[in-house]
């Protein structure tokens, strides 16, 4: 009678979980969360970043950008667990578990913020949620028949333990790589954060039997980084292979400082300054970005739109330029940035000039108080494209409105 009244109980949670949009987190998600804290906490010393911490304030800037309101307004927590396992966890509720074996391994703060936003990917992706539809959906059937076995029970029962163990379902891992990856373009940090985090990853591989646990819950480095990179710069010839990638690290600080009527900001020695002229009526001002390397360059626009009928926003520009790639077969993907206080898009396109295919990168950021609109457009072969788009987002991030 107990069993039975216990699974009863199940189905109306499961029936609520089903049909309530109020909440972002469940009221069985938040037991499961606690029950997971709870085991986690018997084992381990766990910890509260402190408020002002790197960890705290890379999270807030990561809140910011989560488009889901109810998540953005409910927010997220950091745990640290004190512990030499490299390993991350999100355990429903709003709650991220780092270990301390992870956090000593990353050096910059796009590497931090790729593991948080990842974790949080499994919360606005709702990936609790689905994993207790999967799991306990198979015993619903048997219940509404009365035909609950000893194992089925079993398994209601396991599910909290579960989810330790097992983690979240390889489609999963990938969906919460894709958020985080998008993330951190939109919340300003470099993407190429996600692609050093999981560098560190391959890298422990092949030395560190403390990785171990991960890698029975996550994807291989090696398949994340294929589809991290296929999300981020395209398939077939736009895809940038490993070898190619690099990090842009000390050998490229932002040295450099330019100031102009409308804003300034911070470029490497390796990227110099060349003011252009323009004759176009609504572009105000015009500038290149020319590296060392051959053909590789970057362009900012900053065009008045008011007296534009048409396309007299960023937004669109960005979604007209969208359906012209996309007619083209030239489109590869895009997605909404925010860059120190300035909100817009970027578009990601194969070009070809002179039967050389290279990749274009283009920001749409609009300003806060007046019609204008800062269009930055960065083009380079493949080759050196994954480098450099490094530097020029550095670049970008540096950018202030004057």
């Amino acid at each position: 009678m107990k069993k039975t009244i216990w699974c009863l109980s199940i189905v109306i949670v499961f029936i609520f979980i089903s049909f309530t949009t109020a909440n972002a987190f469940s009221d069985y998600e938040q037991n499961v969360s606690r029950d997971l804290i709870n085991q986690l906490s018997s084992e381990y010393d766990i910890y509260r970043f402190a408020e002002g911490s790197r960890y705290q304030i890379i999270l807030d800037q990561l809140e910011k950008h989560i488009r889901k309101n109810e998540f953005r307004e409910l927010g997220f927590n950091l745990h640290q667990i004190d512990s030499h396992t490299i390993n991350a966890y999100y355990v429903g509720a709003g709650n991220i578990m780092l270990f301390t074996g992870l956090l000593d391994l990353l050096e910059t703060d796009a590497e931090i913020a790729a593991v948080i936003a990842h974790e949080m990917g499994h919360g606005v992706e709702e990936h609790m949620e689905e994993t207790f539809e999967r799991r306990i959906g198979l015993s619903i059937i048997g219940l509404i028949f009365n035909e609950v076995t000893d194992n089925q029970y079993d398994s209601l029962a396991n599910i909290t333990q579960g989810l330790l163990d097992k983690g979240f379902s390889r489609k999963q891992e990938k969906e919460a790589d894709l958020y985080a990856t998008d993330l951190l373009v939109r919340a300003g940090y470099s993407s190429q954060g996600i692609i050093d985090l999981m560098n560190v990853f391959k890298e422990q591989e092949a030395i560190n039997f403390k990785l171990f646990e991960l890698l029975q819950t996550h994807p291989q480095p090696e398949t994340r980084l294929e589809y991290i990179n296929e999300h981020l710069y395209g398939k077939e010839d736009g895809t940038i292979s490993k070898e190619e990638i690099k990090k842009p690290g000390p050998e490229t600080p932002l040295n450099n400082y330019y100031q102009g009527k409308y804003f300034k900001m911070r470029h490497p020695d390796q990227w110099k300054i060349r003011i252009e002229n323009s004759y176009v009526k609504n572009i105000l001002q015009k500038i290149s970005l020319v590296a060392a390397a051959k053909e590789n360059q970057a362009e900012i626009q900053i065009k008045d739109m008011r007296n534009n009928d048409f396309m007299n926003t960023a937004e669109k520009l960005w979604r007209y330029d969208k359906i012209i790639s996309q007619e083209k077969d030239s489109y590869l993907n895009s997605s909404e940035v925010a860059i120190n206080g300035l909100q817009g898009y970027q578009l990601m396109r194969q070009v070809e000039k002179n039967g050389i295919k290279k990749n274009s990168l283009t920001y749409y950021l609009a300003f806060p108080d007046v019609e204008y609109v800062m269009l930055i457009d960065y083009t380079a072969v493949k080759a050196i494209f994954a480098e450099n788009r490094a530097v020029i987002e550095m670049i970008i991030n540096s950018i202030t409105i004057k």
